[in-house]
């Protein structure tokens, strides 16, 4: 039981802090600002990727796929050694707040520090299963009201985002299709435009009654991954970005949340997400985080490339953040 007590007062105490926006390395970072600037390096250049995107687009043409959600990731180390990933996750939720975060330690694996803007899946005790996809996203402009507001009609009327979303939604349809009762995946909200610290995103609601009987798992098995960060049609597009990206996503875009005795469960759809570690023969830590976005036939090399560093860079500022004690004491290999 004394175990137990201290367990449980020391995760009050970190709830906490989370709470209110504060950590307990706040003094310790302010103490770096001499700290060299970080290096991120992406897993693709920018050319490489650019020359992803074109090949996605012939694949498209070819009529191999409708859309392909492309991602890159980008490594930082040799910067952050000993540093606490529970205080950078707590730096990210003031830099980035969001709806769907979450950090969980997992030996083997790391530390998980979401940001995620997006609910993957959503099951209630009513058996109402609830997705919650984005395809669209515009940075904001955090200085000019009236200007942000342009951003978002923007958004709102861009057909290239009405165009990823909808496929999306019409692949999300289909997948909880499969398990609902016949006529009930409804559309409450389609295309809705919601507002994060950073940017306007592009937000559909899907709902689907489910039989009573109906095991949650189940319903994750049919609809994981999200189809909001894989492409239509599903199956063949994992195989295109599988052979495009080179690597393996690992968490990133993967799903962190719960299953309640209480009879609900809520995941998110891990994006804005980083990944530490530490590297095999040192002591060094080592963080990736990924960024993507929808190719579609209208997508446009530097339209791409701007969108996934608008999805990144807040995850960045934030190690800067806690590294050097300036959000903007980093740059970006690969530019060129």
């Amino acid at each position: 039981a004394g175990a137990e007590g201290v367990w449980a007062d020391e995760t009050a105490g970190v709830v906490s802090r989370a709470a209110r926006g504060s950590t307990p390395s706040d003094s310790a970072t302010t103490t770096a600002a001499a700290a060299a600037p970080l290096v991120f390096k992406p897993h693709k250049s920018k050319s490489e990727y650019i020359a992803s995107i074109r090949r996605c687009k012939e694949l498209i043409l070819e009529g191999e796929t409708y859309e392909v959600c492309l991602t890159n990731e980008f490594t930082v180390a040799g910067g952050i050694r000993d540093r606490d990933p529970l205080s950078f996750y707590e730096k990210l939720r003031v830099i980035n707040a969001a709806p769907y975060a979450g950090y969980i330690r997992v030996d083997g694996c790391g530390d998980v520090c979401s940001s995620s803007p997006e609910r993957f899946l959503k099951v209630d005790r009513n058996q109402v299963a609830e997705a919650k996809p984005i395809k669209g996203t515009i940075k904001r402009d955090l200085v000019d009201a009236a200007r942000d507001e342009e951003l978002k009609a923007e958004l709102r009327g861009s057909k290239k985002d009405q165009c990823e979303n909808l496929m999306i939604v019409d692949l999300l349809r289909n997948d909880l299709g499969m398990l609902s009762l016949p006529g009930m995946v409804t559309v409450p909200k389609l295309m809705d435009i919601e507002s994060y610290k950073t940017v306007h995103q592009m937000v559909t609601t899907v709902r689907a009654h489910l039989p009573p009987s109906t095991p949650h798992a189940a319903v994750v098995k049919v609809t994981f991954p999200g189809g909001s960060i894989v492409g239509a049609p599903k199956v063949r597009t994992m195989s295109i970005i599988q052979d495009l990206e080179e690597r393996r996503r690992g968490v990133y875009t993967g799903s962190l949340g719960y299953f309640s005795f209480t009879g609900n469960s809520d995941l998110n759809i891990a994006i804005r997400t980083a990944v530490i570690t530490k590297a095999k023969h040192t002591n060094e830590q080592v963080l990736k985080l990924g960024a993507g976005g929808a190719i579609t036939i209208q997508s446009t090399d530097e339209g791409e490339w701007d969108e996934i560093m608008i999805k990144a860079y807040p995850l960045m500022r934030a190690v800067s953040k806690i590294v050097t004690g300036s959000e903007d004491k980093y740059h970006v290999d690969g530019l060129s």
